[in-house]
C-alpha cells in the first residue's frame, strides 16, 4: 500500500526579508553614543587625532538615521501624537533640541543669533619666502 503524504498548508520557499528597523536602530544607538561620548570630551577639551572628523560624521549619520527611522516607525508616532502625553514629549524634545542648540551656538559663535556669523580664516606665514 502506497501512502501519500498530504500537508494541511501549502510550502512556500521564501526569503526572510530584513525589517529595516533592525538596521537603522543599532546604527542610530551606535552615532547617538560616539556624537555624545565624543562632545563630551571635546567639551573638557580632552582631544585626540580625528575627534572633530568623528563627531561631525557620526552626527550626520545621526541625524539621517533618525530620519530613516521615522519612516517605518510613523504610523506608531501618529498614535502617540493622539495622546495629550505623545505631544508634552514632543514639545519637551523640541524645546531641549532649541537651548542645546542655540547654547552650542552661542558657545561656538560669540555674536549668535546678532549678526553673521563669524568666517573662519586661516593666516599663512608669508616672510619666510
Amino acid at each position: 500500500m502506497i501512502m501519500e503524504h498530504h500537508h494541511s498548508h501549502p510550502i512556500h520557499a521564501t526569503r526572510k526579508s530584513i525589517d529595516i528597523r533592525t538596521v537603522i536602530d543599532p546604527i542610530l544607538l551606535v552615532t547617538f553614543l560616539l556624537t555624545g561620548v565624543t562632545g563630551v570630551l571635546m567639551y573638557f577639551h580632552i582631544h585626540f587625532n580625528g575627534m572633530g572628523e568623528l563627531h561631525k560624521w557620526a552626527g550626520n549619520l545621526f541625524v539621517l538615521a533618525g530620519v530613516v527611522h521615522l519612516f517605518p516607525n510613523f504610523k506608531p508616532l501618529l498614535r502617540q501624537l493622539q495622546r495629550r502625553l505623545g505631544w508634552v514629549l514632543l514639545i519637551l524634545t523640541l524645546v531641549l533640541f532649541g537651548l542645546l542648540t542655540g547654547y552650542w551656538m552661542k558657545s561656538v559663535h560669540p555674536g549668535f543669533p546678532h549678526g553673521p556669523m563669524p568666517v573662519k580664516t586661516t593666516k599663512y606665514d608669508t616672510s619666510s619666502r
